[in-house]
This record gives C-alpha cells, sequence and structure tokens, in this order.
C-alpha cells in the first residue's frame, strides 16, 4: 500500500509536469507503459503498484495542466492519501486480528476435509498443493505488529497441514491397492476412517474462520478412534503402512485441533519460532531477486518484455490522441488500454470484456445520476464514498461489477471537481472506451503472447522438479544415514509450486486458439495426470521413511537411476531439445528389483515396490505422450530462455 501511494505521488507529479507539453507526455506515457508491463514479470503485488501508477499519470494530465505550481501539493495529497488508507489498516487491524492467516488456514484445513471425505469414492481427487502455497504466501506476509508467537503458531498448524495432506495421500495410495487386491472390505474401513475424520478437520477450518477455539461435537473423535482400530488386524507391510498412517493422522489432528484456538492475547508469546523462520518485509535479496527477474524479462524472448513494448505503444498513441483532442475526454482512452491489455490472451480478452462491460456500465450510471439528479458537492462526496465501499464487497464476486464501481466512483469524483460539464459525458465516455479496450485488442493481436512455449516450460520445469524429488526420496532408501530432512522438505515444495504453475500454464494454453498450441490439448493434460500420479506416490514414499526399516537398499540404485534418465529425456523433449537422452528400460529394471528385493527379505518391500510401479508407470506414459507427432517443437518466440 506504501509503495503504491508513492508511486502513484511520483507519477502524479511526472505527469502533471509532462502534460504542458504533448510531446514530453506521449513519451512519459510511453515509458511508464513499458514500465508498468516490465514489472508485471515480479507477480501480482509489483503490477498493482505499476497500474495504478500508470492510472495517476494518465489523471495527472487532466487535473495538473492548470496551475503549475499546485502540482507537488496535490502529489502530497495523493501521497497522504495512500498513508491514510495503510493507517486506517493498520488501526483497525485489532478487530479482526489475523483474520487473513485464519481463513487462509481455515480454507487448507477445510479442502483436507474434503479429501479426507473422498477416500471412501472411486476415484478421489488429490488435493491441489496450491491450498497449501496460498497459506505459505500469507504467512510471508504477516499482519501488522503481528507477535512471533503467534505467527509461530499459524507455522504449526500450517506445518500439520502439510503432515496430514502427505499422511491422507499414503492413505489414499494404500486404498488403491486394496482395491487392485479385491479386498472391499478393507477398502470400506479406510473409507469409514476418511468419513470419521472429515468432520473433525471441517470443524478445525471452521474455528479458524470463526477464531475460535474448536468445540467437541457428537462423538466424532471417537468415532476416529473407532475407524482406526479396525484396521488394527491388517497383516502384511500394507496393513502396517495402512495402521501407521491412520495413528498418525489422528496424532497430527490432535495436536491441529489444541492448536487452532489460537493466538488469544494471553497466549501470544508462548511460542518462540526459529529465527530462520521470523518473517521480514524488507530483505536484500528480495531486491537482488527482482532485478534479476527484471533483466531477465529484458528480451524479445520474454512474454514480459513484448508486454512492456505493447504497452509503451498502446499508451503513447492513446495519450497521443488524447492531447490531439479529437477525442473529448481523451484520457479514458489511455486508461482503458492500460486496464485492458494483459500479458496473455485469455485475461487480455476475458477478462478485458469484464472491464469494458464494467467501463461502459459504471459511465453510464454515474453519468446518469449527475445529468439527472444534479446532486450537491456534499452528495457526490457521498456517492463517489459508497461507489469505493461497493467496489470492496464485489471485488472478489464479479470483476464487471467491480470495474463499474470503480468508474462510476472516478467519474463523481471528476463531477466533485467539476473539471468538465456533465451533460454530454455518457457518449464522449462510451467512445474513448470503446477506443482504449479496441487499441489494447489491437495491440495484443498485432504481437501476440502466446501461453504454448511457457506451457511447455512449466511442464518441463514440473517434470525436473519430480525428478529431483524422486531421487532425494530414492537416495533416502538407498542409504538412510544420509537422510536430510531439510531438503527433502525443500524439494517437496519447489515440487508443489512448480506443480502450481504448471496446471495454470496449461489452463491458460487450453483458453488459446488451438492453432497456437506447441504442445496438443490431450498431451498437456496427459502430463499433468501422469505426474499427479507420480506425486501422489512421491508423498507416500516420503511420509513413509518415517516408517520404514532403516538398512541400505543398494537394490535400488538401478532404479533411481533409470527414473532420473526417464524424466531427464522427459524434461528435454518438453523443452524441444532435440539431443535428449534414451528412454531406459524402466519395467525390465523395475521388475529386476522386485526380484532383488524379494531375495533380500525387506520388510517394507510391498510399500517401496508399489510407490516406484508408479514412478515407473507415470514416467513411462509421460514419455510415450511426448513421442508423439501431435507435439512439435516450438518456434523461437515461443520458448522462455
Amino acid at each position: 500500500m506504501l509503495a503504491t501511494a508513492l508511486g502513484m505521488s511520483l507519477s502524479y507529479v511526472i505527469g502533471g509536469y509532462a502534460a504542458h507539453s504533448t510531446v514530453a507526455m506521449i513519451v512519459v506515457a510511453a515509458v511508464w507503459g513499458y514500465l508498468y508491463g516490465l514489472i508485471c514479470s515480479l507477480g501480482s503485488t509489483a503490477a498493482a503498484v505499476g497500474l495504478n501508477s500508470v492510472v495517476a499519470l494518465v489523471i495527472a494530465d487532466v487535473f495538473a495542466k492548470s496551475n503549475l505550481a499546485s502540482i507537488p501539493y496535490q502529489a502530497l495529497f495523493v501521497l497522504f492519501g495512500g498513508i491514510e488508507q495503510t493507517l486506517l489498516l493498520v488501526v483497525l487491524w485489532p478487530t479482526r486480528r489475523y483474520s487473513a492467516e485464519r481463513h487462509a488456514l481455515g480454507d487448507a484445513y477445510r479442502a483436507l476435509g474434503q479429501y479426507a471425505g473422498d477416500l471412501g469414492t472411486t476415484t478421489p481427487a488429490a488435493l491441489h498443493p496450491g491450498v497449501i502455497t496460498s497459506v505459505r504466501q500469507t504467512l510471508a506476509d504477516p499482519a501488522p505488529f503481528s507477535k512471533r508467537g503467534d505467527i509461530a503458531t499459524f507455522q504449526a498448524l500450517l506445518d500439520e497441514a502439510e503432515r496430514a495432506r502427505a499422511t491422507l495421500a499414503g492413505l489414499v495410495t494404500d486404498r488403491y491397492r486394496y482395491e487392485r487386491r479385491n479386498e472391499p472390505e478393507t477398502v470400506r474401513k479406510l473409507a469409514e476412517l476418511g468419513s470419521a475424520v472429515a468432520p473433525l478437520l471441517e470443524e478445525i477450518a471452521t474455528a479458524l474462520h470463526e477464531g475460535r477455539a474448536p468445540t467437541s461435537f457428537g462423538g466424532e473423535w471417537q468415532r476416529a478412534d473407532a475407524a482406526a482400530q479396525t484396521l488394527a488386524s491388517l497383516p502384511g507391510a500394507i496393513g502396517k503402512h495402512a495402521r501407521s498412517q491412520a495413528q498418525a493422522l489422528l496424532g497430527q489432528l490432535r495436536t491441529a485441533w489444541r492448536t487452532a484456538d489460537v493466538p488469544a492475547d494471553e497466549r501470544g508469546g508462548r511460542v518462540e519460532p526459529p529465527r530462520s523462520r521470523a518473517p521480514r518485509l524488507l530483505r536484500l535479496s528480495r531486491f537482488r531477486e527482482a532485478l534479476f527477474t527484471l533483466r531477465a524479462n529484458l528480451g524479445f524472448d520474454s512474454p514480459f518484455g513484448r508486454h512492456a513494448l505493447r504497452l509503451a505503444a498502446a499508451l503513447g498513441i492513446a495519450m497521443a490522441i488524447a492531447r490531439s483532442g479529437a477525442v473529448p475526454r481523451g484520457y479514458w482512452i489511455a486508461m482503458t488500454a492500460a486496464l485492458v491489455l494483459r500479458p496473455d490472451f485469455q485475461a487480455t480478452f476475458t477478462r478485458g470484456f469484464a472491464r469494458i462491460l464494467g467501463t461502459l456500465l459504471g459511465a453510464v450510471v454515474a453519468t446518469v445520476i449527475v445529468v439527472a439528479a444534479h446532486p450537491s458537492q456534499a452528495l457526490l462526496t457521498g456517492l463517489a464514498v459508497l461507489f469505493a465501499a461497493l467496489g470492496y464487497f464485489v471485488f472478489t464476486l464479479n470483476y464487471a461489477v467491480y470495474t463499474l464501481t470503480v468508474t462510476a466512483y472516478v467519474v463523481f469524483l471528476l463531477a466533485l471537481s467539476g473539471s468538465a460539464q456533465e451533460h454530454d459525458a455518457v457518449l464522449e465516455r462510451t467512445i474513448a472506451t470503446l477506443l482504449g479496450a479496441g487499441l489494447a485488442t489491437f495491440a495484443y493481436l498485432i504481437w501476440p503472447t502466446w501461453e504454448a512455449g511457457r506451457a511447455r516450460t512449466a511442464l518441463a520445469d514440473q517434470v525436473d522438479a519430480y525428478r529431483r524429488n524422486i531421487r532425494a526420496i530414492l537416495g533416502a532408501y538407498v542409504k538412510p544415514d544420509t537422510r536430510d530432512a531439510q531438503r527433502l522438505r525443500e524439494l517437496q515444495n519447489a515440487a508443489w509450486q512448480a506443480r502450481v504453475r504448471a496446471e495454470h500454464s496449461v489452463d491458460t494454453m487450453i483458453a488459446e486458439p488451438e492453432r497456437t498450441h506447441a504442445i496438443a490439448a490431450s498431451a498437456a493434460l496427459g502430463v499433468l495426470a501422469a505426474a499427479q500420479r507420480i506425486g501422489i506416490a512421491q508423498l507416500t514414499l516420503r511420509s513413509y521413511l518415517d516408517e520404514a526399516a532403516a538398512v541400505p537398499r543398494p537394490v535400488l540404485i538401478p532404479l533411481r537411476d533409470g527414473l532420473d534418465m526417464g524424466l531427464q529425456r522427459c524434461v528435454a523433449l518438453l523443452r524441444g531439445n532435440a539431443q535428449a537422452p534414451p528412454m531406459p528400460p524402466l519395467r525390465e529394471i523395475y521388475v529386476e528389483t522386485e526380484k532383488r528385493l524379494a531375495q533380500a527379505q525387506d520388510a517394507d518391500t510391498a510399500v517401496i515396490l508399489t510407490e516406484c510401479d508408479l514412478f515407473v508407470d507415470g514416467v513411462n506414459t509421460i514419455g510415450e505422450l511426448l513421442n508423439t507427432p501431435r507435439v512439435r517443437v516450438p518456434r523461437r518466440n515461443e520458448r522462455i530462455r
């Protein structure tokens, strides 16, 4: 918020002084458009700062022309407005303590409850890793003046959620095993366990959302304990794994249950988090990473680099039209172009349509109110505040309605300033908005940025993250004394994040015209599905490390290396490398490993082999999908370097 206020005030000063020269204003608008497009590569927060700064620059062209000496004072009002909002956030924060953290964690535990409830279905859906990732991002940006002990409590809840996710994934895998062995009674017992723990997870979620302690009810804990006890008679290694996972899940739930009623004021400092986890908003490493990211996106090969040039051209042309006087209220052209033009096809045309519709309706509604009612300045102020408040309420519900409220808010502010007559404003704003939207659409069609190249890259990054994770997990089974729990955790988190990016990229690509696809939609979805099976197997083997005997298993080395080579080939094919290594005979290696493990009489053989079977099947499936003629090598401008 402070960065946005500072960016807007600075943009207002520069735009105000540049407004006295048409050439200067066009150049500044183009430069601001380029910078805004470039910093979109830093994420949604940076993009919001950039967009608001561009809007402030455009608004300065309207307000600051009349009086050069008043520009610094007007910019200070802009800055103080942002500071005021930030102070209001800080002042009002104690009335809703940790609402963002609680809601993010509540959503995660609710998703876990649904995951557990699906244990009895034929094809239980996998829990999306983005649920956990969003909690981690929320905790990385804590509430103002938050206590270290409180943040540590939320971190503990996140840790338990991650552990419960891995445990549930292991139980899902056990269910598949018993299905393949045609043991419906055991499958039913696992389903009963899932349906018993689901209400407990749901109650934790509800308590977090409502800011209260979880409430015991209806003997659900006894039901969950009884369901876990029914697994006590399961024989063999698979039964041992299911029993241990059930008990681990109940222990994790009890810990989360006891933790979910904090932080409260009297308990805030009870837990001291490790210093390595203490959140810091300003870190030098973040600035270095941002600079590296910006530098990497300067070239034409980057979609953000091309987006920046598109924005520069569109805003420069829009400002030239506005300054020519050919279109009344021409500043709406530049503002609409900045709002509509986005780095990807889907956001520009789908979300852009919502912006256009909301802008048009907002302009019509607000202008009709001004023209028909002739409201006083006090009433105009009230209407501006009302529509601003409505914008906050509908922001997450409907983007077109949100744009309507923002547009109306701006119209009422302009009417309040007395900057223009309102009786002819409807048609003028409609024409300017359509011109701005048309300019943005035309700029994208002239030089599009298709997701196809990025989708291949994102899939390659996901497969490569899974490759590193598999190698580390199997390495821990080969040499248990070299196991690095922290390294395994980091690799698992990296795999989750890579999966989120890949799924988002593929979804975006599918929404684009099929002729632009560098990989067939069916092949991309097939890779995601196979990777999901590999991901479940990874979670199961990683969670089973605590149960497995700490004995060396060198017999797994050929299979580990074979999986590594196979995944390397898949990554190379996705990156368009014609010199990809050959696919090893993974099934033959697996069969040989199965024989040697049987000879070693390892008690954990059944669990290890079952998950490795999923690895082999997933890698072979991805390899076959990428060997089909439908997967073409991307053109040069589709690649991300």
